[in-house]
C-alpha cells in the first residue's frame, strides 16, 4: 500500500507492485497484463528475478494478446476471481511456463468500480512455493491497484483534456503567477517559461487593469465564478481580447479558460461602423428627399396657386381649356411626387398616423363628393353605400383613409370605360372600443388576371407591362395603400377577373369616439365669402411667385397682409406693428424661418404676449413639422399651398390681437397654463401639492439630462427628457415645454451638442416658471 501511495503514475506504481510481490513471495517473475482498447489483455509491466530461464519466458510473452475467457489470464478476467496455476494444467501459457522451468502461477484481476483493468501473473520455479497461499491476499489486493488505477487513470483523463483543449486554460497561484498552461496558448508567442516568469496582470492592457482586478476581487468577496474580457497583449506587442471564465479552489488558486475573442470583437466593431455608415447614408437621403420635394414643391406652389388664381378670372372658353389642362397636369404631378415622398418615409418608418375623432357618414360623403368629378368625366356613376350598422362616431386618421380611397377610386375610373363604380362601407368586427370597418370599391372595368393579383401590391409594378404606357402611373399607389392599411392594423385585397371588373378590399381597425362634436379640421369645401374680420398677416417668403400667390389668396378673403423676403425683416415688422398670425417661411436669406421665430420668442419672454407663428415651407417630411414646433412655431403648412388648408390656420388665430408690450403679468398663458386652476377645480390645497411634486422631482430630471448630455446617451436624453416634458406639460405650454420638447427632438437626432446649448435656456425657463407657479399659488390661497 506504501508503494502505491508514494507513486505519481498507474505504471509507476504496477512496476513496484510487481518488484516487491515478486521479491516478497520469491517468484521467478511477474506480469501486468493490461487491458488494450481493442479489449484484449497485452503484458505492459514485468518484472524477473536472476531466473535465467524466466527472462526468456517473459519475453515470449510481449505482443501476444490474450482474449477474454481464454487461457488462465482470459479466465481471471472473465470472472473477476483469482486463478491458480500448477504443474496440473493442461495448454496454453501453463504449458510455455513449464517449458521455461516455471512449475507454479497465480493470476489475479485488477478491479475497478467500472471493470477490469488487468491483470497480474506470478510464476515460481518452486513447487513447493508460496503462491497458491495469498489467494484471499490477491482478491484485496486487485481491488486496491483498482481503485489506484482508476485515481491515476482519472488524471491521466483530466491531463489528456487540459494538453487536449483549444480553450486556453491555465492555473493561476495565489502570488497572481501561472503555475500550469496548456499548448493552447502557444499562439501568443511566448514559452510557457516567459508566461510563468511574471503575474498575469503584467500582460494585460493597462486600460483593462482595473476593471481585471475589481473581477478578480469578487472571487475573494465570495462569488464561485466569474466571466470577464480583456486584451492581452501578445509576444509581437499586439493585444488579444481574450474572454475570461474563472473559479477559485480551497488552496487559492485559481482555473481559468480563455477564449480569443479578438475576431468577434472586429467584427462588432465592422458591425457598428457599417451601421453608422447606414445611418448616415440614410440621414442622407432622407435630406436628399427633403431638398428635392423643397426644390419641387417651390415651383409647383407657384403653378398651382397661380392656375387656380387665374382660372377664378374672367377668361375665353380655350384659355381656361388650356389652362384647366395646366392645373390637371400640375396636380399629376404633384400626386406622384406624394406618392414618391410617401413610399419613402414608408419604408424608413418615418410614416406616422394622425388619428382624430370624426363622423363617419359625413366625412365618406364629403369624400365622395369631391372624387365625383373624374367619374362623371368619363359619364360614370359613383355611389356610396353605408350599411346601417356603422358606428357613426369613431377615431381614425381621415387623411390617410382619404388617400387609400383616392387611389381605389382613381384606379377603379383610369380602367373603367363605361358602367357604375360602388364604394361599400359595413363593419367587420367589433371588440369593445376598437371598431373594424371594412371597404369595398367595385368596378366594371377590365379586370385583373388571378396570377397578377398578388403582384400588383408591389411597388413600381403594373398588372402589365403596357398598363403604364395606356392608362400612366408609377405602380406606386397600391404599394402605398397596402403599407398603410397595415399600418392601421388592416389588410387589403382584390377579387378580380379578366373583363368582369375588380373589388379592392380592405379592412382597418379603427377607435370609438365619444366626443359629440365634429373635430375643428380644414374640409375640402371653402366658403367662398369674406370673412367678418380680416386678420393681420405677416408674411415672411422670398419667392416672388410665393409672395404673390399667398397674398392673393388671402387678399381674395380680405385679409390684410404685409410682405418681407427673409427673417430679420419679419422680426424688425412684428416688433413695430401689430399682427394676428406670421406665416413663415423656412429657408430665406441672411435669417432663416425657425431662427427668426427663436428671436421673436425671446423677446415675447421680456414683452410678453404670443404672436402665433405658422411654418409655410415645401419641406414636408415628418421630421420638418417636428423641428418646427420644437422651434417655437405654432402650426405648420406645406407647400404647394392648399386654400382650404391657408384659411382654416389664419382664420382660425383671433383677430384683434393687441400689439405685444412689456407687461408686468407672470402667469400669462405663455408661462403658466391658463387652464391650471380650473384643472384642479381651483382645490388650493391640491395646486400646492402639486407644485411641490413638480419643483422637488425637477433636479433629479435635470440631472439625468445633464448626465445623459455628458455621456453622449441618447437613449437616456431622450428618456430623461420625455419624463420632464410629462411633468412640465401639465403648467405650462410656454418656452419650458417648447424647450424640453426641443430637447426630446434632439434627443432622438444623437444632437449633443445642440441639446448642451438648449440645457442652460431650460433651467432659466424652469426657474421663471417656477417663479409664476409660487405667485399663482400665492393667489389661490389668497382666495383669487
Amino acid at each position: 500500500m506504501q508503494t502505491l501511495a508514494v507513486a505519481h503514475t498507474f505504471e509507476d506504481g504496477i512496476a513496484q507492485v510487481l518488484d516487491v510481490m515478486g521479491t516478497g513471495l520469491g517468484c521467478a517473475c511477474a506480469i501486468f497484463w493490461e487491458l488494450d482498447p481493442s479489449a484484449r489483455l497485452m503484458p505492459t509491466r514485468s518484472w524477473t528475478s536472476t531466473h535465467a530461464t524466466a527472462r526468456a519466458f517473459v519475453s515470449a510473452s510481449q505482443g501476444v494478446p490474450i482474449e477474454r475467457g481464454i487461457d488462465h489470464l482470459g479466465i481471471a478476467w472473465d470472472t473477476g476471481s483469482p486463478i491458480l496455476v500448477d504443474d496440473r494444467s493442461d495448454g496454453g501459457r501453463a504449458q510455455d511456463a513449464r517449458v521455461h522451468g516455471l512449475v507454479s502461477g497465480f493470476a489475479f484481476p485488477i478491479v475497478g468500480r467500472v471493470g477490469v483493468a488487468g491483470v497480474v501473473e506470478l510464476f515460481t520455479s518452486d513447487p513447493d512455493g508460496c503462491v497458491a497461499s495469498i489467494a484471499d491476499l490477491a482478491i484485496a489486493l486487485g481491488a486496491v491497484i483498482g481503485q489506484f488505477w482508476e485515481r491515476t487513470e482519472s488524471e491521466r483523463e483530466r491531463s489528456r483534456f487540459f494538453l487536449l483543449s483549444i480553450d486556453m486554460l491555465a492555473i493561476v497561484g495565489p502570488d497572481g503567477y501561472f503555475k500550469r498552461l496548456n499548448p493552447a496558448w502557444e499562439p501568443l508567442g511566448y514559452s510557457e517559461l516567459e508566461l510563468c516568469g511574471c503575474p498575469w496582470i503584467d500582460f494585460v492592457h493597462v486600460d483593462d487593469m482595473i476593471a481585471a482586478l475589481t473581477e478578480l476581487r469578487r472571487l475573494g468577496d465570495g462569488h464561485p465564478s466569474i466571466k470577464f474580457e480583456c486584451r492581452f497583449r501578445a509576444r509581437d506587442g499586439s493585444y488579444r481580447w481574450l474572454r475570461w471564465n474563472a473559479a477559485p479552489d480551497a488552496h487559492g488558486n485559481i482555473y481559468t479558460s480563455a477564449t480569443d475573442v479578438t475576431r468577434e470583437r472586429q467584427l462588432e466593431a465592422e458591425l457598428r461602423a457599417a451601421l453608422a455608415a447606414a445611418e448616415l447614408a440614410t440621414q442622407a437621403k432622407g435630406e436628399f428627399l427633403a431638398n428635392v420635394s423643397h426644390e419641387i414643391r417651390t415651383p409647383m406652389n407657384g403653378i398651382i396657386g397661380m392656375t387656380g388664381l387665374a382660372l377664378r378670372t374672367t377668361l375665353t372658353a380655350e384659355q381656361r381649356d388650356y389652362l384647366s389642362m395646366v392645373a390637371d397636369s400640375a396636380t399629376n404631378l404633384m400626386s406622384l411626387i406624394n406618392d414618391l415622398l410617401d413610399f419613402e418615409k414608408i419604408e424608413a418608418g418615418r410614416f406616422e398616423l394622425d388619428p382624430i375623432g370624426f363622423s363617419v357618414r359625413h366625412e365618406l360623403g364629403t369624400m365622395m363628393k369631391a372624387l365625383a368629378f373624374g367619374p362623371q368625366q368619363k359619364g360614370l356613376a359613383l355611389d356610396l353605400e353605408i350599411a346601417p350598422d356603422v358606428i357613426d362616431r369613431l377615431r381614425g386618421d381621415t387623411a390617410r383613409i382619404r388617400q387609400i380611397l383616392i387611389n381605389l377610386v382613381g384606379n377603379a375610373v383610369k380602367f373603367t370605360a363605361r358602367g357604375h363604380i360602388y364604394v361599400r362601407v359595413s363593419t367587420d368586427a367589433v371588440d369593445g372600443d376598437r371598431v373594424w370597418l371594412a371597404f369595398a370599391v367595385s368596378d366594371t372595368g377590365i379586370g385583373i388576371p388571378a396570377d397578377k393579383h398578388a403582384r400588383i401590391f408591389e411597388a413600381f409594378t403594373q398588372a402589365d407591362s403596357s398598363v403604364s404606357r395606356r392608362f400612366g402611373g408609377t405602380g406606386l399607389g397600391l404599394a402605398i395603400c397596402m403599407r398603410m392599411v397595415k399600418l392601421m392594423n388592416g389588410r387589403l385585397w382584390v377579387e378580380s377577373e379578366p373583363g368582369r371588373g375588380s373589388t379592392f378590399h380592405f379592412v382597418i381597425e379603427l377607435a370609438r369616439d365619444a366626443a359629440d362634436a365634429a373635430p375643428a379640421r380644414a374640409r375640402a369645401h371653402v366658403d367662398e365669402s369674406r370673412v367678418d374680420v380680416p386678420r393681420r398677416v405677416l408674411l415672411a417668403e422670398d419667392h416672388p411667385v410665393n409672395q404673390r400667390l399667398a397674398a392673393a389668396l388671402l387678399s381674395e378673403r380680405g385679409h390684410h397682409v404685409t410682405v418681407v423676403d427673409n427673417g430679420r425683416a419679419a422680426i424688425a415688422r412684428s416688433a413695430s406693428e401689430a399682427f394676428d398670425v406670421v406665416l413663415m417661411d423656412l429657408q430665406m436669406p441672411d435669417l432663416g424661418g425657425l431662427e427668426a421665430t427663436a428671436e421673436i420668442r425671446a423677446r415675447e419672454r421680456t414683452t410678453g404676449g404670443h404672436l402665433v407663428i405658422i411654418a409655410m415651407t415645401a419641406h414636408s417630411m415628418a421630421s420638418d413639422r417636428d423641428r418646427c414646433l420644437a422651434g417655437g412655431m405654432d402650426g405648420y403648412l406645406t407647400k404647394p399651398i392648399d386654400r382650404a388648408g391657408l384659411y382654416a390656420v389664419v382664420e382660425g388665430v383671433p383677430a384683434g390681437t393687441p400689439h405685444p408690450t412689456r407687461s408686468p403679468a407672470v402667469a400669462e398663458p405663455d408661462v403658466v397654463a391658463s387652464d391650471l386652476l380650473d384643472r384642479v377645480a381651483h382645490d388650493r390645497e391640491l395646486l400646492g401639492e402639486l407644485v411641490a411634486l413638480f419643483v422637488d422631482g425637477r433636479p433629479d430630471a435635470l440631472a439625468r439630462i445633464g448626465d445623459a448630455i455628458v455621456a453622449q446617451d441618447a437613449d437616456a436624453l431622450w428618456q430623461a427628457a420625455h419624463a420632464l416634458k410629462g411633468s412640465v406639460k401639465n403648467f405650462t405650454r410656454g418656452e419650458a415645454a417648447t424647450l424640453v420638447s426641443e430637447l426630446e427632438v434632439l434627443a432622438g437626432d444623437g444632437a449633443f451638442t445642440a441639446a448642451a446649448a438648449i440645457q442652460p435656456r431650460l433651467v432659466d425657463a424652469l426657474g421663471r416658471l417656477d417663479r409664476a407657479l409660487a405667485q399663482l399659488v400665492g393667489s389661490a390661497a389668497g382666495g383669487v
